[in-house]
């Protein structure tokens, strides 16, 4: 895993987002005025791993770039569905981004057995950043 900065339109959602859960997300980041949580993706596809809603908030605050944490994805993660009745393989989410099919909301979750540390990035920076 590497911490990267990514053009938004680079980036691929294979989940669809939340209204409300957006909207909540934009006042916290306002706030703060930081972007602390890097969006997770797969490195060779870009497709988004975790982080829909982070990814849709970037577009709403007309950011150039996003902090990611690049990840080899089927050597370092694990996914599981989280509808107990569905089986989901790293294959389908990868054709989900690129096919431009989104699985749903939180319908996949992702375990990394590593260490994850947040970003202290001013939005400012990621405003006015053409990488």
């Amino acid at each position: 895993m590497r911490l990267t900065l990514e053009k938004l339109p680079a980036l691929k959602p294979t989940e669809v987002h939340s209204a409300t859960r957006l909207d909540e997300l934009e006042k916290k980041v306002s706030t703060e005025g930081f972007w602390t949580t890097p969006i997770w993706i797969d490195e060779t596809t870009k497709i988004v791993i975790d982080g829909h809603h982070r990814l849709e908030l970037a577009k709403r605050l007309n950011l150039n770039i996003v902090p990611c944490f690049n990840f080899n994805y089927k050597k370092e993660l694990s996914v599981y569905s989280r509808d107990e009745n569905k089986i989901i393989s790293h294959s389908d989410v990868i054709h989900a981004g690129l096919s431009k099919t989104p699985l749903g909301y939180k319908k996949t979750r992702h375990e990394f057995h590593g260490n994850i540390f947040e970003t202290y990035i001013p939005l400012s920076i990621l405003r006015f950043v053409d990488e």
